[in-house]
């Protein structure tokens, strides 16, 4: 009938039927869905799934049927061209519709909403990921196949079903102090032993690489300074000097900061003299700021002299008054008990023979009494002490002068009595030449001359100049 080459009769066993007898353009219906099979230009009433019994039209081309409720049924019958050419047509959610990142799940619309609330693509722009069980953002794919080959995909949620907003050791897990590392679990455990966060409660930290306590991060809290090897020290604010670094003797303080690695009680000595500045810890510093090595009345001080006791100050008084070296510049004495600035030790130049007793004696022995200031000890006697000064000094004894004036007054004395003598021989001479002369005028000089009388007869003589009675 329509002259197209098949024939009109349908009979059973009759061949080239023609299906459609009216329609010249079409011939065969496979399907049997009154639908033809010639998809030829030109054509009508054509089967655009000639072996599909439930489609035959597919208005926006893009490979599945307008009929909805038939095989693979179009929910989005008017694609675009350009959606059609691109190849951004869905099929798993729904079919048909549009997939701009072409992973086969369609994006969704207000009416066809994202998943977990819905179906369509929850990452319309990453064809690695589709849905988000747990709604936080990372897809529930941890690989995809892309046509080739499966690759890794992007931002794998490590937690499906529990939101979280981790992105640093695994993608959407629970983060409570939301630095971007995942809280630990049993099965996640926290660094070092795993991943997760050894801090889930600072932000600050999140990583121990050697599991001391303290983090590595060195602009968290309490950034560990040794971040590669274990220690207990602390910083600055708990009293140490720095974070997470070896403290042999356990005082706080590092290896690397502490003066005495060995002594938990000392870490400082400002003055390097090799005493702690804690007074109270062992071997306290007393002069923490100036070096010293006094070692007997006080730790760390001056010692002038070196004999272990230190230089006095105005808040250290010297001994007696204090416990401080009474004399900073000798070494073999440092007590003075009775304040006469000889020192109670028995030895030396300035030694104290008498340590009980104020004295500034010299010459015999040390600062004993001396009540005249002669240098010499009250108990060495003040002739003797005299005495030796006249050997020693002339000048300075009074014994110098006494002999003097003794001999001065006995030569004067000697004076007297010789000229005294001679005066009386030069008198009794005179007398004696007088007699003489007179017996030689007298008359009778040839007579017989008289005996001599007797010097104790004689007359006694006038008195000399002096007073004196003649011999």
């Amino acid at each position: 009938t329509d002259r197209d080459g098949w024939g009109d009769n349908q009979t059973v066993g009759a061949q080239r039927i023609d299906d459609f007898p009216f329609n010249p353009s079409q011939w065969r219906d496979t399907d049997g869905d009154g639908w033809g099979d010639n998809q030829t230009y030109g054509a009508t009433q054509v089967d655009d799934f000639p072996f599909v019994p439930s489609q035959y039209r597919d208005s926006d081309g893009d490979g599945y049927g307008d009929n909805l409720t038939g095989f693979e049924g179009d929910v989005c019958i008017q694609s675009t061209p350009e959606e059609v050419d691109s190849g951004w047509i869905s099929r798993y959610d729904r079919l048909g519709c549009r997939d701009v990142d072409r992973d086969g799940y369609s994006d969704p619309t207000d009416l066809w909403i994202a998943h977990p609330d819905g179906f369509a693509d929850a990452f319309q722009d990453d064809p690695s990921q589709w849905y988000d069980t747990d709604g936080d953002g990372f897809g529930d794919n941890e690989e995809y196949y892309d046509g080739q080959t499966w690759r890794t995909s992007y931002r794998p949620d490590g937690c499906r079903t529990t939101a979280g907003e981790s992105s640093f050791d695994r993608w959407g897990c629970p983060d409570g102090d939301k630095d971007g590392w995942s809280d630990p679990t049993s099965t996640w455990l926290a660094s070092p032993g795993g991943s997760g966060d050894a801090w889930p409660e600072d932000p600050t930290q999140w990583h121990d690489s050697d599991g001391d306590g303290r983090g590595d991060n060195p602009r968290g809290t309490t950034a560990d300074v040794c971040p590669t090897v274990a220690g207990t020290s602390v910083g600055p604010s708990s009293g140490g000097d720095r974070w997470g670094c070896k403290d042999t003797d356990g005082d706080g303080w590092s290896d690397l900061g502490d003066a005495f690695i060995h002594e938990p009680t000392q870490w400082r000595d400002s003055d390097g003299d090799g005493f702690g500045d804690r007074m109270t810890g062992h071997q306290g510093d007393a002069c923490p700021e100036t070096r010293g090595t006094s070692l007997l009345d006080r730790l760390g001080c001056r010692d002038t002299d070196g004999d272990g006791w230190s230089d006095p100050t105005e808040s250290w008084p010297a001994h007696p008054f204090g416990s401080a070296d009474a004399f900073p510049t000798e070494a073999l004495q440092w007590m003075d008990t009775d304040q006469d600035g000889f020192g109670d030790l028995p030895l030396g130049a300035f030694r104290d023979d008498c340590p009980e007793e104020t004295g500034q004696s010299r010459r015999d022995v040390q600062g004993c009494p001396d009540g005249n200031g002669d240098g010499w000890s009250d108990a060495y006697g003040d002739f003797a002490a005299a005495v030796a000064i006249m050997g020693e000094d002339p000048a300075a004894s009074w014994l110098t002068y006494a002999v003097m004036s003794a001999g001065f007054l006995l030569g004067a004395l000697g004076a007297v009595l010789v000229k005294g003598a001679r005066r009386r021989r030069e008198l009794l001479e005179q007398l004696m030449l007088d007699k003489e002369t007179e017996l030689m005028n007298s008359p009778g000089m040839g007579e017989v001359v008289p005996e001599m009388i007797p010097l104790d007869q004689l007359p006694q003589l006038p008195p000399t100049e002096g007073g004196e009675e003649p011999e």
